[in-house]
Protein backbone atom coordinates (compact mmCIF):
# COMPACT_ATOMS: atom_id res chain seq x y z
CA UNK A 1 0.00 0.00 0.00
CA UNK A 2 1.57 3.02 -1.07
CA UNK A 3 -1.65 5.34 -0.59
CA UNK A 4 -2.47 6.22 2.78
CA UNK A 5 -5.72 7.48 3.29
CA UNK A 6 -5.78 10.07 6.36
CA UNK A 7 -8.95 12.62 6.28
CA UNK A 8 -10.03 15.02 9.08
CA UNK A 9 -13.94 16.29 8.57
CA UNK A 10 -14.88 19.11 10.87
CA UNK A 11 -18.03 17.46 12.26
CA UNK A 12 -17.40 14.15 10.76
CA UNK A 13 -15.41 11.42 10.83
CA UNK A 14 -11.83 11.13 11.38
CA UNK A 15 -9.68 8.63 9.72
CA UNK A 16 -6.22 8.34 10.01
CA UNK A 17 -4.42 5.33 8.51
CA UNK A 18 -0.88 7.05 8.80
CA UNK A 19 -1.52 6.58 12.50
CA UNK A 20 -1.04 2.95 12.48
CA UNK A 21 0.45 1.94 9.22
CA UNK A 22 3.63 3.20 6.57
CA UNK A 23 3.18 3.73 3.69
CA UNK A 24 5.43 1.49 1.01
CA UNK A 25 7.84 3.11 -1.50
CA UNK A 26 6.98 0.84 -4.26
CA UNK A 27 4.57 -1.35 -6.03
CA UNK A 28 4.56 -5.05 -6.17
CA UNK A 29 5.45 -6.28 -10.12
CA UNK A 30 2.72 -8.43 -11.19
CA UNK A 31 2.48 -12.23 -10.15
CA UNK A 32 1.80 -15.21 -13.18
CA UNK A 33 -1.04 -17.07 -11.81
CA UNK A 34 -3.16 -20.03 -13.61
CA UNK A 35 -5.76 -17.86 -14.84
CA UNK A 36 -3.21 -14.46 -16.05
CA UNK A 37 -1.20 -12.22 -14.56
CA UNK A 38 -2.18 -10.58 -11.22
CA UNK A 39 -1.22 -7.21 -10.53
CA UNK A 40 -2.06 -6.03 -6.96
CA UNK A 41 -2.97 -2.49 -5.41
CA UNK A 42 -4.50 -2.06 -1.90
CA UNK A 43 -7.56 -0.10 -1.17
CA UNK A 44 -6.87 3.65 -1.72
CA UNK A 45 -4.40 3.16 -4.36
CA UNK A 46 -7.40 2.54 -6.73
CA UNK A 47 -7.83 6.48 -7.14
CA UNK A 48 -4.51 6.85 -8.51
CA UNK A 49 -4.49 5.75 -12.40
CA UNK A 50 -1.41 5.57 -12.96
CA UNK A 51 -0.59 2.65 -10.06
CA UNK A 52 -2.59 0.75 -12.11
CA UNK A 53 -0.94 2.01 -15.29
CA UNK A 54 2.31 0.84 -13.92
CA UNK A 55 1.10 -2.36 -13.20
CA UNK A 56 -0.02 -3.24 -16.89
CA UNK A 57 2.84 -1.42 -18.56
CA UNK A 58 4.38 -4.73 -16.69
CA UNK A 59 2.11 -7.44 -17.95
CA UNK A 60 -0.84 -7.21 -15.61
CA UNK A 61 -3.98 -8.82 -17.98
CA UNK A 62 -6.03 -8.63 -14.38
CA UNK A 63 -5.83 -5.72 -11.56
CA UNK A 64 -6.89 -6.79 -7.61
CA UNK A 65 -7.67 -4.13 -4.99
CA UNK A 66 -8.69 -5.78 -1.82
CA UNK A 67 -10.17 -2.12 0.17
CA UNK A 68 -11.99 -1.18 2.98
CA UNK A 69 -13.84 1.87 1.50
CA UNK A 70 -16.00 3.67 3.92
CA UNK A 71 -19.73 3.30 3.67
CA UNK A 72 -20.17 6.93 1.75
CA UNK A 73 -17.27 6.58 -0.90
CA UNK A 74 -17.79 2.98 -1.21
CA UNK A 75 -21.38 3.48 -2.41
CA UNK A 76 -20.26 6.75 -4.41
CA UNK A 77 -16.97 5.70 -5.78
CA UNK A 78 -16.08 1.84 -5.60
CA UNK A 79 -17.47 0.32 -8.70
CA UNK A 80 -17.16 3.47 -11.23
CA UNK A 81 -13.42 3.27 -10.20
CA UNK A 82 -12.90 -0.43 -10.56
CA UNK A 83 -14.45 -0.12 -14.12
CA UNK A 84 -12.32 2.80 -14.80
CA UNK A 85 -9.32 0.99 -14.19
CA UNK A 86 -10.02 -2.19 -16.13
CA UNK A 87 -11.30 0.04 -18.93
CA UNK A 88 -8.17 2.36 -19.10
CA UNK A 89 -5.54 -0.90 -18.70
CA UNK A 90 -7.97 -2.99 -20.80
CA UNK A 91 -8.09 -5.32 -17.97
CA UNK A 92 -10.13 -7.74 -15.71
Amino acid sequence: KVHLFDINIPGGPCLKESRHTAAGTRFAAPVDTVIGKLGMLVCFDLRFAEASGWLRSRGAEILSFPSAFTRTTGQAHWEILLRARAIENQCF
